[in-house]
């Protein structure tokens, strides 16, 4: 989305050197996102999720994410995907496959080096990314802009509305934060005025 806008973009992260790994290198290369900096296993396979939809709406109702190679970043791998971060970059993060230690580390050496830093948070991070409260706080802190789903936030937020939990969240950490919900928009807030509908 970011280089059909015009804009210079870039992936960072560790695939499987198999057949699904260098088939997103090749579909993200004809987009013109630059994915020189990918790393390659082999011995992980690639991010593989097998998902099961339902109903009208084909809402999604269970999945299962397959063991892999963003599993098993190292401290070596972190490095080398810091390398490349400028102060002049926007760094996009996703609570998912990472685990939170790794996570943690690749955050700070972004912070260091003066990059902005968006979190995306659509997978509940205690019930689906084994996160513990704390480590998600943590990550929280060192983000610029947060935009989680109401949903993948209940256990640690329970009974939150999008708008109350776009508040809650910048009371906070007092920075933007936009939330998702679904059919019900989307609610942000970026000052003391109070959370808003996205239109």
């Amino acid at each position: 989305q970011v280089s059909r806008l015009g804009i210079k973009a870039a992936f960072l992260g560790k695939l499987g050197n198999d057949v699904l790994g260098k088939k997103i290198v090749k579909l993200l290369g004809e987009e013109n996102v630059d994915c020189s900096s990918v790393l390659f296993s082999d011995e992980d396979c690639s991010p593989f999720n097998v998902a099961v939809y339902s109903g009208e709406e084909m809402r999604r109702r269970c999945g299962f994410l397959i063991p892999n190679s963003l599993a098993k970043l190292t401290d070596e791998d972190i490095e080398a995907l810091a390398a490349p971060i400028t102060s002049e970059d926007f760094v996009m993060v996703e609570i998912g496959e990472i685990p939170a230690e790794q996570m943690i580390k690749f955050l700070k050496k972004v912070n260091e080096k003066g990059a902005k830093v968006g979190l995306d948070v659509d997978l509940d991070p205690i019930r689906q990314c084994a996160f513990t409260a704390e480590q998600f706080d943590e990550i929280c802190r060192f983000c610029d802009i947060l935009i989680p789903n109401v949903v993948a936030l209940s256990a640690i937020y329970p009974d939150e509305t999008a708008a109350s939990l776009a508040e809650k969240m910048y009371g906070i950490y007092g920075k933007p934060c936009v939330v998702s919900a679904g059919t019900e928009g989307a609610f942000y807030c970026y000052d003391e005025t109070g959370a808003q509908n996205l239109p």
